[in-house]
């Protein structure tokens, strides 16, 4: 891939998402974010919330584009993107202090959400926070 993968939706709705998860992830933390898309959110959420680590995730055909906007971003709280599809039956981390999920439950079956909550009750920290956001 030469090119960066770009999303007008993602460019959009960038600064109402800033402005709902920088009242929740307001202390230092580290957000695992499912479903990273393109990558656009999770440079510009981690640009602006320097105080936060930001864990980009998603299915291994999307890493690649991720990749490309966090090269370019140069930013040292935005960790590499990792490869998780939330049906598999391990996840590359121990526990998950913080997560965040924009349009995604709403294009899974019912099947993957109810895994990804399954998933969810093993890894999100008991005193952890979960955002999810969806289309309007």
């Amino acid at each position: 891939m030469s090119h960066k993968p770009f999303s007008q939706a993602c460019e959009n709705n960038k600064d109402p998402i800033l402005q709902i998860i920088s009242t929740v992830f307001c202390h230092p933390t580290t957000v695992w974010e499912i479903g990273s898309g393109t990558g656009q959110h999770a440079c510009y959420f981690a640009r602006h919330l320097p105080h936060v680590e930001w864990q980009p995730t998603d299915r291994p055909e999307n890493i690649p584009g991720i990749c490309l906007w966090q090269e370019e971003a140069q930013l040292a709280n935005l960790k590499p993107a990792l490869t998780l599809d939330v049906t598999d039956a391990a996840w590359p981390c121990s526990a998950i202090d913080a997560l965040f999920t924009a349009n995604t439950l709403h294009i899974m079956s019912g099947n993957e959400v109810q895994i990804c909550f399954d998933r969810l009750t093993e890894h999100l920290k008991p005193q952890g926070t979960c955002v999810y956001l969806w289309p309007v």
